[in-house]
Order: C-alpha cells, then structure tokens, then sequence
C-alpha cells in the first residue's frame, strides 16, 4: 500500500477489504492511455471512472467475479439510448462490482463465471465513446459509491508530479495572487489553485486531477481531500464522503481549498498535491498578514 499522509485517510476500510481478499486486481487492457481520470470534473459532474484509449483491443476481467447483468445496445436496436453503450457488470464478492463500458459487443454468450483477465468483451465506439474506448468503473454496492480505481489496479510508471498554479487568496473584496511580496489583511482568506497532474511523461492523454491534495498554513493542517470515492447524497456530489462538487471547485475548474488564518507577519502557506505514483508536489509560499486600517 501507499505510504499515508498525515491528515488524509488514504483508503476506505472497504476497499482494503477488497484488496485483501480479492488480491491485487489487474488492468482490463495491455496497452492504453487514460483520456479521461477519475473525478476529473466534466459536464456539471464528475468523472466516475477511468477513460482508457487503446486500439481495438479484447477486454479482460479486472478480477475474478460473476456477470451480473449485461447492455447489448446492438440487440437493442437503438431504441434505448444509453451513453454506456454495450457495457456489463462483474461482481467480486465484498459488495464491489466492475463495470466495462462502450464494448464493441459484450461477451454474450453462456458464460456467467469469469477469472481474472478472461475476457469480456472488446473495445469499442459504442455510447458517448469518441474512439476506441474502454469506460471502466468500480462500484461498492454497499456504500452506493464509485471507488477510485487506480486504488485497487497495478501502479503505473509515472515521472511526472502534479502541478500547483495560479495560486490565489481571497478576503472580502481583495483577490491576490500569491507570490513573492504577496500580502493580505490579516483574518481568514479563502486559498484557491489550479492543481492538476500533467499527461507529459505520465499514463494520461491529458491533465487529471491529482490523487491527494493536504494544505498547511503555519504548520497547521487546513484542508484534505483524497479522491477515494464518488457518490451522491441528493442531488450533491460528494467527493470521499466529505466535501461536494461545488465547494471543490469553481466554474474555471480550480481547486477550491478552503480557508486559511492570515495572522500578523510572514505566514506559511503549503499545499501538496500528490499522485497514484506516489510524485509529490510541494508549494511554498510566504504571505504578509496586515493590520487592517
């Protein structure tokens, strides 16, 4: 397992039970990029899943498990639109289920056991799919959430470390961008960022979000967030159980990071972003805190 951060809880107690009983899980294609990571924030929501782009390729269990319901929309003859297209579902045992999205055609067939890496379908364009594409999602069942997959799958070979940009803190009506000199009234300012993990030299096509983002202000922890799960209670989308859609990020997509105490003199300000690899990035920054007049 990933050495833990103080202050974040890396894995939810279910999902160490997964790994444990099931063993280490395996990725359902060879060869792919991620176009698409998990809770990446896109159309008013967030991604679920992953977005594998490969060649046409067959599709292997993630882990050994039982089908439990499969969307041929082929046999459907279009008539039920579904953005999935031709998908199905495994069960692991534990309450965790996997689901394979915009196949080619699904295994069909007779076959209700699968082991690991037998396969259950092929990539395909099927659904909202802009290629060859693989939609892959993990389900706990139990807790009616999406588990981050990159959780239970092999780690990939990944350089590159997240980026922390455009750093801003905000009190009243006064917005600074942070850097060297920044200053601000002294209270409480709202810190706001642009983090993400780049797709250069990593496994992603393009940015995603970072796996875990912890800030510090005058040694002090002030915020957390690792994306572990998604789920939602109403019509909020909730991020490992603990913060919404709309409180992490704002209409341009930047990580709101909650509020940090701006005292009297130089103050610290650190935000780590950290991603599946294990890469870290650590952003320093010194503020004034002023008196206000």
């Amino acid at each position: 397992m990933r050495r833990a951060r103080p202050g974040i809880g890396r894995l939810l107690f279910g999902v160490l039970c997964a790994v444990l009983v099931l063993g280490a899980w395996t990725w359902p294609v060879e060869e792919f990029t991620i176009d698409l990571g998990f809770g990446v924030p896109t159309n008013g929501a967030l991604s679920p899943g992953l977005e594998l782009v490969a060649r046409e390729e067959p599709v292997g269990a993630a882990a050994e498990g039982e089908l439990v319901f499969a969307f041929d929309a082929e046999d459907r003859g279009g008539t039920i639109p579904h953005g999935l297209g031709s998908f199905l579902v495994l069960e692991h045992g534990g309450g965790f289920r996997s689901l394979y999205a915009h196949l080619d055609r699904e295994s069909g067939g007779a076959t209700v056991e699968f082991a690991e890496g037998a396969q259950v379908g092929v990539m395909g364009r099927t659904g909202f799919s802009g290629g060859n594409t693989l939609g892959f999602r993990v389900i706990d069942s139990e807790r009616d959430a999406y588990v981050n997959p990159m959780i239970l799958l092999p780690e990939l070979e990944d350089g590159t470390a997240p980026r922390v940009e455009d750093v801003r803190l905000s009190r009243g009506s006064v917005d600074v961008a942070i850097g060297r000199g920044a200053s601000l009234p002294q209270g409480p300012a709202r810190l706001s960022a642009l983090v993400y993990d780049p797709g250069a030299g990593g496994p992603y096509r393009g940015d995603s979000a970072p796996y875990a983002v912890t800030v510090f202000a005058n040694g002090r922890e002030s915020f957390s967030l690792a994306f572990e799960t998604i789920s939602r209670s109403g019509e909020r989308i909730m991020v490992s159980g603990r913060h919404t859609r709309g409180d992490l990020f704002d209409e341009e997509g930047r990580f709101e990071l909650g509020s940090v105490e701006i005292g009297p003199g130089s103050n610290l300000i650190e935000i780590i972003a950290e991603d599946h690899a294990g890469n870290e990035r650590v952003a320093s920054f010194r503020i004034t805190g002023e008196s206000e007049q």
